[in-house]
């Protein structure tokens, strides 16, 4: 949650992609790969903050050069995303 937080904030997801696409800038970059670096320093140690292996069906994404083709890549394989879970208003 705090990742997706500070995208917001620091490329003002609240606009179309496009818009976001064209205003980013090097700061803002920047600013991004430092949030990161500060949320899993570089000794971070990936087998203690994640779970325990076990039978359940899980996956880590790290993401779409094109957030547009999440659409094909990863919400098919989320039930509540897709959209036959939905009704149609009439």
């Amino acid at each position: 949650m705090a990742l997706l937080g500070a995208m917001v904030e620091i490329f003002g997801l609240g606009r179309p992609w496009n818009k976001v696409k064209d205003g980013m800038t090097d700061a803002q970059v920047r600013e991004f790969y430092s949030f990161v670096a500060d949320l899993w320093p570089i000794d971070t140690d990936d087998r203690q903050i994640m779970p325990p292996p076990d039978s359940s069906l899980r996956a880590l994404y790290l993401g779409e050069n094109e957030p547009e083709m999440m659409l094909q890549n990863v919400f098919p394989f989320l039930p509540l995303c897709r959209s036959d879970s939905f009704s149609k208003p009439l």
